[in-house]
């Protein structure tokens, strides 16, 4: 399991951070603040007090014990499942047009967390994935992590 933190910042609003604990989701979000801070704007100290929610999700780690990923053979060397996404555009993505729908997987990105979705979306995908089985449930859903 997953977990995905909502960490209210004072003047910044909420952002989500997938972690297994407190303190690795602070270290993170602090570190993506740092990287986005101009060189002159003072960090904020983030605090446990700050997490407003922790939701839990079934993460890659169950997702790859219950389905087996299709390699893409443009994608050598990266490692599952890196190596087996596929591209929104050309030929991947005429690939994965031509798999049946129950077994295409959608990458997304919302408000800073990465989904692995069940079927072809189009909103906010990254790329597309295609496991051997098919989904069970069209509303299935996997914290894709960091």
């Amino acid at each position: 399991m997953e977990i995905l933190h909502t960490i209210e910042i004072p003047e910044r609003g909420d952002h989500k951070v997938s972690a297994a604990s407190d303190e690795l989701a602070i270290a993170r979000l602090y570190e993506r603040l740092r990287d986005e801070a101009d060189e002159d704007e003072k960090l904020i100290q983030i605090t446990p007090a700050m997490i407003t929610e922790r939701e839990f999700h079934f993460g890659m780690d169950e997702f790859l014990a219950r389905y087996r990923l299709i390699k893409n053979p443009a994608n050598e060397g990266g490692g599952e499942p890196c190596d087996c996404m596929f591209e929104t555009y050309g030929g991947e993505l005429s690939f994965v047009r031509g798999q049946p729908r129950e077994r295409i997987w959608t990458l997304i990105e919302e408000d800073g967390v990465l989904w692995l979705i069940a079927g072809y979306r189009y909103v906010n995908r990254l790329g597309y994935f295609v496991t051997e089985e098919t989904w069970r449930d069209p509303e299935e859903i996997y914290l894709y992590g960091d």
